[in-house]
């Protein structure tokens, strides 16, 4: 069986709409064989697909993915699993034995019990609302959990929630970055626990192209739910919508990052229902 898996270093490529490259192996028995890396372009979906019939592809595995392209592939014979994360090499030793159903290969806001996907058996994803709370007073903040309560079925999700904000610096009384791709950290807050953490953005703040893409990808492989940023670009806003990250908008007013957090917790900021920019780059 010819098995393709998008990538993204040496993990899952979290969103498949814009994974570049794909790794290609046969599966003989319980053993993987003529693995092989090659381009997976992105000019056209139909492209995709087409590379895929070429290349004999039965099974893709995946991250999130958007409906159309996930029709069109499965339309064309190959059988989809998406929806996953982790490492390149434990994702494949999982997909061996049936064992990407655990959730530490699901990505966030997909429930790991209802109907996810099973290694080479059949597969189905449920979105899972966010926690019913967010408690964030380890960080000295103040306010109503309720502003942003999206959860329609309260307490079926027990997972922390993670916000990502773009940062200019790694603390909370440094200013944040109105730049979502080039921004040149993101602070991410597990806002359940007070935890705090720093990613660098340095391979993005230069980038000729795709910086937001790869900033998408780059907080989704820390299982982020939200993001608070200035702008974000078309581009980038599909990925994230794809990888269920939601977006919420700062003005000017904001000026540090406990200034965004705070201004989030207490629901005055604006979620995006589309890109506020047209380049790639924000």
């Amino acid at each position: 069986m010819k098995v393709a898996l998008t990538v993204w270093e040496d993990t899952v490529s979290t969103v498949c709409d814009f994974s570049s490259t794909l790794l290609v192996f046969d599966v003989i028995g319980h053993e993987v064989k003529n693995k092989s890396f090659i381009p997976f372009r992105n000019e056209h979906f139909q492209t995709k697909v087409n590379q895929l019939e070429a290349v004999g592809v039965e099974v893709l595995l995946c991250g999130a993915i958007s409906r159309q392209l996930e029709r069109m592939i499965s339309s064309s014979g190959v059988k989809v699993v998406s929806w996953l994360r982790g490492s390149i090499k434990e994702v494949i030793e999982a997909y061996l034995v049936d064992g990407l159903a655990d959730a530490r290969f699901i990505l966030p806001g997909h429930c790991p019990g209802a109907g996810s996907p099973r290694g080479r058996g059949r597969h189905r994803r449920i979105a899972c609302g966010f926690p019913t709370a967010v408690k964030v007073e380890k960080m000295g903040l103040k306010g109503n959990p309720d502003h942003f309560n999206n959860n329609k079925q309260r307490g079926k999700d027990k997972r922390k929630m993670k916000v990502a904000i773009t940062a200019r610096g790694e603390n909370l009384n440094n200013m944040v970055d109105r730049s979502f791709g080039r921004a040149k950290f993101f602070v991410i807050t597990d806002t359940d626990g007070g935890d705090v953490e720093v990613l660098e953005n340095s391979q993005n703040v230069k980038a000729a192209q795709g910086a937001g893409i790869q900033a998408a990808q780059h907080i989704a492989n820390k299982s982020v739910d939200v993001l608070l940023t200035g702008n974000v670009g078309p581009n980038a806003f599909r990925a994230l919508e794809a990888a269920y990250i939601q977006v919420f908008q700062f003005g000017k007013d904001i000026q540090t990052i406990r200034d965004a957090l705070t201004a989030w917790k207490e629901g005055r900021l604006q979620q995006l229902q589309s890109p506020t920019a047209k380049g790639d780059g924000f």
